[in-house]
């Protein structure tokens, strides 16, 4: 009986290892993704993968409209955009909503910044929670990366002017 019990609380204890290391890749480690891999489409219906920005920063940021941390930061996305939308750089906010449900949070925001369906599936990219946001660099090099919101526009601009101005 005892040796039984010792074999039971081990292989309960291998499992729990599993089980919170699954936990800790899905949930606590980002992703390394690139620009190739994820597969966007316009509001206007123009499909197409990130590659298609190489030779530009780009800040991919993957939110939905029922998360309250990534409406949150949208203002401040929005915020920077406007600040930088003339250098060489490209925002590329991604949600797997419909596109209705983008358009109308995206008029009731009153947002200017590029908003896209993404159409491939975030699981795919190793992607289990938003927001989260990825910087590229004109290469097309993943060099960061934020899980969770931002704190601010000032806490945004940090992760992004070391790219975009080298």
């Amino acid at each position: 009986m005892f040796k039984n019990k010792k074999i039971t609380i081990g292989l309960f204890i291998v499992f729990l290892l599993l089980f919170a290391g699954t936990i800790i890749k899905r949930y606590f480690i980002t992703p390394e993704i690139q620009l190739k891999e994820v597969h966007v489409q316009s509001l206007s219906k123009e499909t197409f993968d990130l590659s298609k920005f190489k030779g530009k920063v780009v800040v991919l940021n993957f939110w939905a409209t029922w998360c309250p941390p990534c409406v949150q930061e949208m203002p401040m996305f929005e915020n920077v955009y406007q600040e930088m939308k003339n250098q060489n750089i490209e925002f590329v906010l991604a949600s797997d909503e419909n596109s209705e449900k983008i358009n109308s949070f995206i008029t009731k925001n009153q947002l200017s910044i590029p908003i896209y369906h993404l159409l491939t599936d975030m699981k795919n990219l190793g992607i289990y929670t938003i927001p989260i946001t990825f910087i590229f660099d004109q290469k097309g090099n993943l060099v960061a990366k934020k899980m969770g919101a931002f704190d601010s526009a000032g806490e945004l601009m940090l992760y992004i002017q070391p790219y975009v101005y080298k």
